[in-house]
């Protein structure tokens, strides 16, 4: 959905688009891992929160935005790490 080809989060290579969404209100594309080992399938969301440490995907787990602390806690889908990590709105 950006501007580089999208890549596999697991292993690195290119994906093909499954579905593509992106013209909804839901915003995604649904891609597969062209890499035969490892045929992946994974959402690209657009504006989608990604973990400053692994650089995976993440989803909120606590959401503070709407009080004067402006922050969101977030979790990685890394399932052998699960990075927990603060997002604040400036």
């Amino acid at each position: 959905m950006g501007d580089q080809p999208t890549t596999c989060p697991i292993c690195g290579a290119r994906t093909d688009i499954v579905s593509d969404l992106s013209h909804t209100k839901l915003k995604l594309q649904i891609h597969e891992c062209l890499n035969a080992q490892c045929r992946y399938i994974f959402l690209e969301i657009e504006d989608i929160i990604r973990c400053p440490i692994c650089g995976l995907n993440s989803g909120i787990i606590s959401d503070f935005s709407h009080t004067n602390s402006k922050l969101q806690i977030n979790e990685c889908i890394n399932y052998e790490y699960k990075h927990v990590f603060l997002e604040v709105e400036n």
